[in-house]
């Protein structure tokens, strides 16, 4: 495991309930408060009443602290998007993905065929797009999936990064965010047209691949277990 990313100001807290797409309740040193939840995935295994969950306090918001991880098989599954996206930057920036070495992150947010795609790289001069997926759904014990709900947002990026791969070469990266795993594989039972589009994009030259990470309460890093997760899908 390599640490990518050391959290400072980590407070232990307990589920109570989720509030609504971007709160939970939560219990700290027995007291009720909200915190803010960047993922507006289902997390249905982990926002469960007296789960633990690990929070950091946060600043210029209405809320105070931000929950970012939830206990999981002796570490804890990392919930947060934001730092799914930072640890993924991190690891670019620290070359820590072989399949991603000599390339830098150059854009953010880029509008491709209608579609806003999260990065795009430089690799040896040629322009890379990068789209990460947050894969915090446990399947079959030892196995990340995304998505955890329907997702048109998923679908439509898939088609728009399929109409320009011929040209450009394009990624979708889940981040497998599960300690104790040993693939990931598309959760095509919650959205077959997900899977659908994912078969076409393969078809159309988008590669996917796949980084685990989690958050390591003992050490209060964010880890990197494996830079190249297998992938269980076949793309016929």
């Amino acid at each position: 495991m390599l640490p990518i990313l050391r959290l400072n100001d980590i407070i232990l807290c307990s589920i109570i309930k989720r509030i609504n797409r971007f709160v939970v309740r939560v219990n700290i040193n027995n007291v009720e408060i909200l915190a803010y939840l960047a993922n507006t995935g289902r997390l249905s295994d982990y926002l469960v009443n007296g789960k633990i969950g690990f929070c950091i306090p946060i600043k210029a918001s209405k809320l105070r602290y931000r929950i970012i991880a939830i206990e999981d098989q002796g570490y804890a599954a990392l919930i947060d998007t934001k730092l799914h996206e930072t640890a993924f930057i991190e690891s670019v920036k620290r070359n820590f993905i072989p399949w991603l070495s000599n390339c830098f992150i150059y854009g953010r947010n880029i509008n491709v065929n209608d579609s806003i795609i999260d990065f795009s790289l430089l690799c040896n001069d040629s322009k890379v797009f990068i789209e990460l997926k947050s894969a915090v759904l446990r399947i079959q014990n030892t196995y990340a999936s995304y998505p955890d709900c329907p997702s048109k947002r998923g679908r439509k990026q898939l088609e728009s990064l399929s109409k320009i791969a011929r040209y450009v070469k394009s990624y979708v990266v889940f981040v497998a965010a599960l300690p104790n795993i040993k693939g990931f594989k598309p959760s095509c039972d919650i959205d077959p047209y997900l899977c659908s589009a994912m078969k076409t994009a393969c078809r159309n030259n988008v590669i996917f691949k796949s980084i685990n990470i989690f958050f390591d309460p003992k050490s209060n890093n964010i880890v990197l277990a494996d830079s190249d997760l297998p992938i269980d899908f076949n793309c016929n």
